[in-house]
This record gives C-alpha cells, structure tokens and sequence, in this order.
C-alpha cells in the first residue's frame, strides 16, 4: 500500500468518525430537548396543587 491511498484512508476514517460523533451529540441534544418538554408536562397545571395535604381528623 502506498502512502497516498494510506493518507487519503486515514483520512476518511477520520472523516467519517467525525461525522458519527456530530450525529450523536445531535441525538443527545434531541433526546435532552424532548426530556425536558415531558418534564414540563408533568408539572402541574394548576401552580400549588398538590404541595399541602389536609390530615385533620
């Protein structure tokens, strides 16, 4: 093997290592987007409803 075809390899390799890394930061920053929407729906629509709890007997 010569050293160009080796050059141009190692290259695309690279190339495309990164290309796999940018799509997994993608994927991470979707999937913390869409947790944090989920999140937000499960808070309360009504602000205090739920914090006290009436125990009198």
């Amino acid at each position: 093997m010569d050293i160009a075809l080796l050059s141009m390899s190692m290259s695309q390799s690279r190339v495309q290592d990164q290309v796999g890394i940018s799509l997994m930061k993608k994927a991470m920053d979707n999937g913390t987007e869409q947790a944090g929407r989920e999140l937000d729906m499960l808070m309360p629509a009504i602000p205090g409803l739920g914090e006290t709890i009436d125990i009198q007997a």
